[in-house]
Order: structure tokens, then C-alpha cells, then sequence
């Protein structure tokens, strides 16, 4: 089945091209080990399909929330109840870090650039009801270690972005 280009399948097809176009060794997806490539695309799914679905009902809530939820601190609680998927989630990763440098091996991925926005995105934004990222040292860890890359900074000085 051919994907249309449109919503979340049209993300996922701007995301190969500019893999396809950019990275010539295919480094970003793994090379040609099919068990890594499989893990990269596992987690470039579970970036936006499971970090990010889990953050945004957080991100949501605050932003309708009526005045009358968020003075009773009916938010707050409602909040800490959401917080419990982004918590396990990032029990996971924490997990699946155990004993890598990244997602997938010795280098950068995909996975790790995907996954990397979501987390911070996370943080940044207090989404895991006050739990910090000193809880997942793996995860702590894997932050540093994607920042502290030559690309990454290189992207990061030419982009601008912050979080």
C-alpha cells in the first residue's frame, strides 16, 4: 500500500526522503543490519506514536482546561493521572538504554534525533507530573551524549533551535 503523503504517513515519507536524499551510507537507519534498521524504525514510531501522543494529552489539558479545573487543582490531579503513560514510557527508554551509547548502537540515528525532541519536549515542559530527568539516568545520560555530538550542535547552531 502506497502511503498518500498526507498526516502522520506523510511525515513518515519526509522523513525517509530527507534520509534517503542527505545520508548516502544509509548510517541514520542502520546501514544494512536489518535487526538495527528495525529497532531505529521501532523508535522513530514510538517518538511521535507513543512519547508524544502520552505528552500531548498533558499539553491539551492545560491549554482548555476551564479556569474553575485549574483553581480547584482538579488539572493538577487529572495531570499527575496522565503523567503515569509518560512516566512508563520513559521507564522504557530508560531501559532500552541500558548499556548503549544510543538508540541503536555506537552512533546517532534517527531514532535517537526522534526521540531526542520528544524527550525534551517532555522535560522542558514538566509533562511527567514533577519527575526529573535525574530519575532515568540512561536517559540523562543518552541526552548528554546526542547534545554533546558534533551533528547535533552543528544542527542546532544552523537551525536555532531551542527548546
Amino acid at each position: 500500500m502506497q502511503e498518500t503523503g498526507k498526516g502522520r504517513s506523510g511525515l513518515i515519507n519526509a522523513d525517509r526522503y530527507l534520509i534517503e536524499k542527505y545520508d548516502k551510507e544509509g548510517k541514520l537507519m542502520g546501514g544494512k543490519d536489518e535487526e538495527k534498521r528495525n529497532r531505529i524504525r521501532t523508535f522513530i514510531h514510538a517518538a511521535e506514536g507513543t512519547f508524544m501522543v502520552h505528552c500531548l494529552a498533558i499539553t491539551y489539558a492545560r491549554w482548555f482546561a476551564p479556569e474553575s479545573m485549574k483553581s480547584s487543582r482538579d488539572l493538577k490531579k487529572l495531570e499527575e493521572g496522565v503523567a503515569i503513560n509518560v512516566g512508563k514510557d520513559l521507564d522504557w527508554l530508560n531501559s532500552e538504554l541500558e548499556g548503549k551509547k544510543f538508540i541503536a548502537g555506537k552512533h546517532v540515528t534517527a531514532a535517537d534525533t526522534m526521540c531526542l525532541f520528544s524527550v525534551q519536549f517532555i522535560f522542558a515542559r514538566d509533562l511527567c507530573a514533577g519527575r526529573k530527568v535525574g530519575e532515568w539516568k540512561n536517559v540523562e545520560r543518552w541526552m548528554g551524549d546526542c547534545e554533546g555530538t558534533e551533528s547535533w550542535k552543528k544542527a542546532v547552531r544552523k537551525t536555532g533551535h531551542e527548546m
